[in-house]
């Protein structure tokens, strides 16, 4: 496989996914109406699971994630 094929594919299926997600994420947010009771814990159980893969596929691509921080601007 040449690396323009590769390169193709990678984009094509990385956008396909990262809309995915971003449709997911969006939809999620959505439960924080006021139809549903939640508690703080779980709003941080449920962002702590998503931070902890987000970091995980960040380590595949070989990046390491950056603490957070409000008093640091993003780069």
């Amino acid at each position: 496989m040449t690396r323009t094929s590769k390169r193709t594919r990678f984009l094509s299926t990385a956008e396909r996914r990262t809309r995915n997600v971003l449709k997911r994420i969006k939809c999620l947010g959505r439960c924080a109406s006021r139809y549903y009771d939640y508690s703080d814990s779980d709003v941080e159980a449920i962002f702590g699971a998503i931070q902890r893969e987000v970091d995980r596929a960040a380590a595949r691509f070989g990046r390491e994630s950056e603490p957070f921080s409000l008093t640091r601007s993003p780069r």
